[in-house]
């Protein structure tokens, strides 16, 4: 399921690279992995889109960072 959330992701991943983007989950498969999303809102500031969603009463969000979490070059211990 992860392939077709990044498919349906993937226009917007794109154009707002580096930035939050916060969806709207439309409808979810039996598992519930989203299989229809509306695209909302970008910002580099993540705090925003909660901001967002609470303003536009959005019950279900996806939110997603487009570009890479870790920066080159940077490492990460979890």
């Amino acid at each position: 399921m992860r392939v077709e959330l990044d498919k349906l992701l993937q226009p917007h991943l794109k154009r707002y690279l580096g930035e939050w983007l916060l969806f709207e989950v439309i409808e979810t498969d039996r598992n519930g992995w989203p299989k229809k999303v509306h695209f909302v809102a970008h910002h580099p500031d993540r705090e925003k889109l909660t901001d967002i969603a609470l303003e536009k009463n959005i019950q279900h969000t996806l939110v997603r960072f487009a570009g890479e979490v870790i920066p080159e070059g940077m490492e990460a211990i979890l």
